[in-house]
Formats: structure tokens, C-alpha cells, sequence
């Protein structure tokens, strides 16, 4: 038999080259560090030399600093052909007046039509000056845009960027405004994120100039939206013209509003218009709410009544005021909802109504200020068969207090016959008529119990007359 270490001097002591391949690609997309391709190549020897000749570790490019520009020339021959991810965070105070940075974006730019993905965060100054420098150059590869002004100076409308409508897909914009060089170039943009930037970015009629809006009348050219976020993002003040949606509402799965305000009455009817044409798609599935009050809210609210969601994946609601949540609000979603996810709010308008089993019967999961509770029920959310407190994990003190108080006056019925009236427990916060129909039945108990004490109460005193007086008939 051959020697055991003739066998072993066999074994390759390095995996093949396509073994290694996948595991860079799983080093790649699970590595927390910023540069996977140069903790690869540090391994070994061998390792370096696959990793150089595996051209998918070079596709992604980060500009942080304006140092070794030269390095930036060798990764972009090692990436070949592939598509380009570019992120270029340059947020320093100092690139406000240095600009040796724009080498790195000129070497870049020669290679603009690989670039799959763009992400810019930076001051003010910094988004001025690339998108002069890239500015009416075509991105037939785009398929992703995000612009972060990282200072809180003012706003600007950087463009006009040239896309392919067919691959541009995503765009993000926080504290910035884009435009881009035909409005139809965004007809193929399926994701749109909107951060403190404006609703001038979904208003049809000032896609390509905010200081020069279109006048005529123009169907909405993002035809094809299906995720839209809005945060902070508020209309124009100056109301000419009026606003008009850029965007087609029929592909719409998911919706999120969030800090939005509407401080004058142009504000007020541009808000309304928005959430007519968003909240009417037929293909909702997630809904989000957060932080709005006010004027916002109430027409939020008031456009909710007039609709009838599809069945709901997700309804997530925080930080709102819930006293304006009626039966109206309930029965737009009698469609039904399997999620629902409540935070920094007061949950009693919703949990009340919940206990009817007949309301959002496909509800699975309830979850409030991130735990998860059982849906509300006649049982579980007044007594328990040992006759204590069901209580609610996280419930609000207040809720949790009357929830208590009316399980004290199942208990002590008796007690009830020389309460008044305006003495029994209601929902604080609860507006009149919103409380649930089971809400009706203990009262009518309560109050048959109360008769019924108070008539062995005249029964007793009674009782007590008549010994009185055969009493005072005996001693006379």
C-alpha cells in the first residue's frame, strides 16, 4: 500500500480557484468591513493572487478621503467590466474649500457608464461641486441614486442628471432635491425615500424646476412606484400652481408618512391631494404612520374614512394622537389587517374596538411599544377565572386602571345600589360613542344589580317598620 505521506503530498493544500471565487462572494456580502476585497487578499499568498484575478471583489468603490488617488486607478482595472457601486462620503468641514478630491471624481467619471449605484453624502459645497462635474453626463447603468447633504444648509436642486428610464430604479434624498434632465427618465423608478426634502419631489408640475413649475396640466410620469417613504418631506408654500401628483398610485404596495405638517391652507389642500392619490392604491399591503399632528393628521385622517384598504399585511401607527381613531377609521380597513404594530401612543381607541372579534378577524399579531400582547377579548381583558387583573404586557397605566376598576365592579356588585349615577368608570381619552358594544351590556348588569340591592334595601327597611311598630304595640 502506498505510503501515508505519499498520499498526503497528493491533497492539494489550496482550494481550487472557483471554490475560493465562492467563498470571496460569501466573505463579500457577509463582511461587516467597509474593504472585504483587502482583508481577502492579507489571508495568503495564493488567496491574494485569486482574489486579484476575481473581478466582482473591485465593484465597489468608497471615496472617503482625497489621499492615494493613485490606488483608485488599480481597482478600477481589477473590476474589468462589471458594474460600478460607487459611495463617496467627503462630510469633513475641510472639503468646503479643499478640492483635491475632484481628481478622484475624474477618474471616476471616464468609467460613468458602468456606475450601478450612486451614493453621495456631503456638505453643501461638496454636492455643488459634483454635480457639476457629472452634471448632463448619461448613467445608462443607474440603477440606484442616493444624495445626503450631511450640513443643514440650504437645500438644492442638484441636476440635471441623465438616466435611462428603463434601469433607473431607487432614488433616496435626504435634506437635498434632484432633477433630472426629461421627467420621463424616472417613469421606470420603482422605490422612492424622501428625508426633511420636500414634496415638490412627487409634484408633477415641478419635477424639472422649482423656480419655473410646469403650467399646464401633465399625467404623472412615475409610473411604476410601488414603495414611497416620506419623512419630514412637506409641500411648497407659495401654492402656484396648485400641487399635482408625479406618480401613478396603481402599483403602490407600501406607503410611510412620517413628521409631516401642514402649516397654511395651500399646505393643507397639497397634503390632501397627496394622500387622495397615494392612499387609493389598489395593491396596499403596508401601511406606516408616525409623528404627525395637527392639520396633517386631521386630513390624514379624514381621507382615511372615505377609503376601503385591501387586506394588510402591516399597519404600523406611532406617535399620534389616537382620540381621532373612530368606527369610521376601524371600517376603512375592514378588509382586514394581520399586523399590527402600535408605539408611543395612547393604544386604548384600538384595543377597545379589537375586542369585537368581527373587527380585522385575520389580526395575528399585536404588538405595542415593542412587545408582543394577545388581542384584546371580553375575557382576557376584563376578568380572569381566578378573579385578578389580566394584565396586557406594557399596557398603558391608565388603560390598565379602568381595565381594573371595572373588574372591581363585577366584583362588588352589591356595593353598587347607593352609587351615582356619573360614578361609573369610563375610558379617559375614549371619544363618546367609541366604546364597544359589550361596553353596554356590563352596564345594563350593573345596573340591575344596583336595582336589585336597592330593592332588598326598601325590603329591609320595611322588615325594620313593621318589628318597630309590633314592638311599641307590645310595650303599650
Amino acid at each position: 500500500m502506498p505510503d501515508t505521506q505519499q498520499l498526503l503530498d497528493q491533497v492539494p493544500r489550496c482550494p481550487p480557484d472557483e471554490v475560493l471565487s465562492r467563498i470571496f462572494a460569501h466573505i463579500q456580502n457577509s463582511a461587516e468591513s467597509a474593504h472585504p476585497e483587502l482583508l481577502i487578499a492579507s489571508v495568503a499568498r495564493h488567496w491574494r493572487e485569486a482574489a486579484l484575478k476575481t473581478p466582482s471583489l473591485w465593484t465597489t468603490i468608497h471615496i472617503r478621503h482625497d489621499r492615494h488617488i493613485s490606488v483608485l486607478g488599480d481597482i478600477l482595472t481589477r473590476s474589468q467590466t462589471l458594474p460600478l457601486s460607487i459611495r463617496i462620503r467627503l462630510d469633513a468641514f475641510r472639503y468646503r474649500f479643499c478640492t483635491e478630491y475632484t481628481e478622484a471624481i475624474d477618474i471616476l467619471r471616464s468609467h460613468i457608464s458602468r456606475w450601478r449605484s450612486l451614493c453621495i453624502i456631503a456638505t453643501n459645497p461638496v454636492l455643488h461641486t459634483i454635480r457639476t462635474l457629472i452634471r448632463d453626463l448619461p448613467m445608462p447603468a443607474l440603477e440606484h441614486l442616493e444624495l445626503v447633504q450631511a450640513d443643514t444648509g440650504q437645500i438644492q436642486h442638484l441636476g440635471p442628471f441623465v438616466f435611462e428610464p428603463s434601469v433607473f430604479r431607487s432614488l433616496r434624498l435626504e435634506r437635498t432635491m434632484m432633477y433630472a434632465a426629461d421627467a420621463s427618465m424616472l417613469a421606470g423608478l420603482t422605490h422612492v425615500v424622501l428625508v426633511e426634502s420636500s414634496l415638490a419631489m412627487l409634484d408633477e408640475n415641478r419635477l424639472l424646476s422649482l423656480e419655473y413649475p410646469t403650467l399646464e396640466a401633465r399625467t404623472p410620469r412615475m409610473t411604476s412606484l410601488t414603495h414611497l417613504v416620506l419623512d419630514a418631506s412637506n409641500p411648497t408654500t407659495d401654492g402656484h400652481p396648485t400641487y399635482s401628483p408625479a406618480f401613478c398610485p396603481r402599483n403602490l404596495t407600501s406607503v410611510s408618512f412620517a413628521r409631516l405638517v401642514a402649516p397654511s391652507l395651500d399646505g393643507v389642500q397639497a397634503l390632501s391631494r397627496f394622500y387622495g392619490t397615494a392612499l387609493m392604491a389598489p395593491s396596499l399591503r403596508d401601511i406606516a404612520i408616525a409623528d404627525i399632528g395637527d392639520h396633517a393628521l386631521v386630513m390624514l385622517l379624514s381621507v382615511v374614512r372615505t377609503r376601503r384598504f385591501p387586506p394588510l399585511r402591516r399597519l404600523a401607527l406611532a406617535g399620534i394622537d389616537t382620540a381621532g381613531i373612530d368606527d369610521a377609521v376601524i371600517a376603512a380597513f375592514a378588509g382586514g389587517v394581520e399586523e399590527l404594530v402600535l408605539a408611543r401612543l395612547d393604544a386604548a381607541p384600538l384595543l377597545l374596538r379589537l375586542v369585537d372579534p368581527a373587527v380585522w378577524p385575520t389580526l395575528e399579531r399585536i404588538e405595542l411599544d415593542g412587545a408582543e400582547i394577545p388581542r384584546p377579548s371580553r375575557l382576557n381583558l376584563y376578568f380572569s377565572e381566578s378573579g385578578s387583573s389580566l394584565r396586557l404586557p406594557r399596557l398603558k397605566p391608565r388603560l390598565q386602571h379602568h381595565f381594573d376598576t371595572l373588574r372591581n365592579v363585577h366584583k362588588r356588585r352589591p356595593a353598587l345600589a347607593g352609587t351615582p349615577a356619573g360614578a361609573l368608570p369610563r375610558f379617559a381619552g375614549t371619544p363618546a360613542g367609541a366604546l364597544p358594544r359589550f361596553a353596554g351590556t356590563i352596564k345594563s348588569e350593573v345596573a340591575a344589580r344596583r336595582n336589585e340591592a336597592a330593592v332588598s334595601n326598601r325590603r329591609a327597611a320595611a322588615l325594620t317598620r313593621r318589628a318597630a311598630q309590633q314592638r311599641w304595640r307590645g310595650e303599650a
